[in-house]
């Protein structure tokens, strides 16, 4: 390996000044019989060269323009991750043609929807996909890719191309509205892609160490996240990456050991399915974990040399986005000595807004604001975003319109620490502003559900009571959900006064809804329990007494609770609700409770 990697051409210097996003291409001849791309049809895995993506890439050019396909128009691509679809992706840029990626789980309705929208003159993907789509559009499915597509492939990007020129139109969900997609620019991507390509320059010697760098790649390539890890960086460095949509902790850490993985990127969701499968393996980890807390990191890795094993020696890192990583989660890889990257980003953004560095990690946060970007926060904690990487328009209605504002109000609430690094709050769409007037968060309080081992996911919604709006936690639990009360308490053991959980309700359900990249789907939660709710029914407690009044304050049937009931976790009274019970019995008892 040692020889081999002294031929390599990363010895070169990368291009800091790429002029558009498909001079890529000629990175990727340039790596030649490297590999590139491998990925799983049915049984069989399969493997890409760089130099054969980049053959593919040409082919997919040509037959574009054999069609007539011309640059602004635009290609659907709906399939899954891998070879085929990088080199219909690398195709329409090369033509300067707009490629609309959609993600592989979106519904065929809202495909349907999107194509109407974006009036592409071909759509390719995956048989399967295309099969739901009535063909109006012509299509190419990947599997006909070996016949269907010019053996001449095509390389010279299109005349003209320029990086402020279009690059794909990413719609991010499947809501019943009208799809609206975020448009990207190549200066958008290659304003994140520089400062990272400059970066790496200072660590291609030690890359060689290690050649090839492997990337398994669980995010979807419709995810911006997904393209950085799948698409954009690979080439920058000679990485190979591994496509897997398998997502079981114990299938994924088989294909780190068994294809040599160096980095996992992916949701926390995976993360912790993954770390899931170590305790498992690992009965003793947890003793173990406790015993290694401050020592270094030689000394940890050396302790857990059995994990690092298990999940090959060239695995050292975690590269996690799309969401928070609990602290906890965090903590569990970090203490078992792997490095854990962590960046904050969206589709608006073109991808990255922070990042933590490699080799000098802020734990806990989301890192440091790149170069090119700026961050503020707005009065109430919201994060906004300005710099080149902030798409400056949308598509909606049939045409582009340009963004408005020079400032992007993300919808994510943050804060920054004392040596700038960003933190995550959550979605300020998320947020429940109880009776109190405080402002719970979501994430506080499913990360302590999701520190009980009885919990399986837990989602928090807003519910509302006689009370006005307080937190619903809804449970997916290891076992039948007799231990669910039990799961509560030990989380509010945990939590703030404030945030105590004194709702929950069991979902029905194996798992939560989540899109395809992990996130819960808070809303599609909410309006499940709220469509349930009314189902539930309380009988009235005898006028006057003391019945009658926790009703009212609680709008929930005393008579059923024994008299060992808590106010807080079982007659579900927060600190004002308590005040309020006091002053109603001291008005209508003519006594007074508690007072000196």
């Amino acid at each position: 390996m040692g020889a081999r990697a002294e031929i390599l051409p990363l010895a070169m210097p990368l291009p800091p000044d790429r002029p558009h996003l498909a001079s890529l291409i000629t990175d990727l001849e340039r790596l030649g019989d490297e590999p590139a791309i491998v990925g799983r049809r049915g049984l069989r895995i399969e493997r890409t060269s760089y130099g054969e993506l980049a053959r593919l890439a040409g082919r997919c050019a040509r037959a574009l323009e054999s069609r007539g396909i011309t640059k602004g128009q635009r290609v659907v691509i709906w399939g899954t991750s891998g070879s085929e679809w990088i080199g219909s992706f690398f195709g329409c840029i090369l033509r300067g043609v707009v490629p609309v990626p959609l993600d592989i789980a979106g519904s065929p309705d809202f495909i349907r929807r999107v194509i109407a929208e974006v009036n592409p003159e071909l759509v390719t993907g995956s048989q399967e996909q295309l099969r739901a789509l009535d063909g109006r559009v012509p299509q190419i499915a990947f599997e006909e890719f070996a016949t269907a597509l010019p053996r001449e492939p095509l390389l010279e990007p299109v005349a003209g191309l320029h990086e402020d020129d279009t690059l794909q139109i990413i719609f991010t969900s499947g809501t019943t509205g009208e799809p609206k997609g975020v448009v990207h620019t190549h200066h958008n991507v290659l304003a994140s892609l520089r400062p990272i390509e400059r970066e790496m320059q200072k660590y291609l010697k030690f890359e060689r160490v290690v050649h090839p760098l492997g990337i398994l790649n669980t995010l979807p390539l419709s995810h911006v996240f997904g393209q950085f890890m799948g698409i954009w960086i690979p080439p920058l460095l000679g990485a190979v990456v591994h496509f897997d949509s398998r997502l079981i902790g114990r299938d994924l850490a088989s294909v780190i050991y068994r294809e040599r993985i160096s980095v996992l990127a992916a949701v926390p969701r995976v993360v912790e399915m993954i770390a899931s499968h170590l305790r498992e393996r690992f009965s003793d980890l947890p003793k173990r974990l406790k015993e290694a807390e401050g020592h270094s990191v030689w000394r940890r890795w050396w302790i857990f040399r059995d994990v690092h094993r298990a999940l090959g020696w060239k695995f050292w890192a975690l590269v996690v986005g799309g969401a928070t990583l609990a602290a906890e989660v965090e903590h569990f890889w970090t203490t078992l000595g792997f490095v854990v990257v962590q960046g904050y980003g969206m589709t608006e953004t073109a991808a990255l807004v922070s990042l933590n560095h490699p080799f000098h990690p802020d734990r806990g946060t989301l890192g440091q604001v790149l170069p090119g970007r700026e961050v503020r926060l707005s009065a109430d904690g919201e994060i906004l975003v300005k710099g080149e990487t902030v798409s400056g328009a949308t598509w909606a209605g049939g045409i582009m319109r340009p963004r408005q504002s020079e400032w992007l109000a993300t919808g994510d609430l943050g804060e920054m620490d004392a040596a700038g690094a960003l933190r995550f709050r959550g979605r300020k769409k998320d947020v429940i502003v109880t009776a109190s007037g405080l402002n719970v968060y979501p994430e506080d309080l499913e990360a302590a559900l999701l520190r009980q081992p009885q919990v399986r996911a837990a989602a928090i919604v807003e519910g509302l009571g006689p009370q006005g709006p307080h937190p619903l936690a809804v449970l997916v639990m290891c076992g039948n959900g007799d231990d669910a009360g039990e799961a509560v308490r030990a989380a509010n053991r945990e939590l703030a006064e404030f945030q105590q959980i004194r709702h929950w309700t069991i979902w029905p359900e194996p798992d939560l809804p989540r899109t395809s990249t992990g996130k819960v789907l808070r809303r599609e939660i909410a309006t499940t329990v709220a469509a349930t709710a009314g189902e539930k029914r309380t009988e009235a407690p005898p006028r006057g007494g003391l019945g009658s009044i926790i009703q009212r304050i609680t709008g929930e049937d005393p008579s059923t609770l024994p008299d060992s009931a808590r106010l807080s976790e079982d007659v579900h009274l927060d600190s004002l609700g308590r005040v309020e019970l006091q002053s109603a019995l001291e008005t209508r008892f003519g006594i007074q409770i508690g007072r000196e």
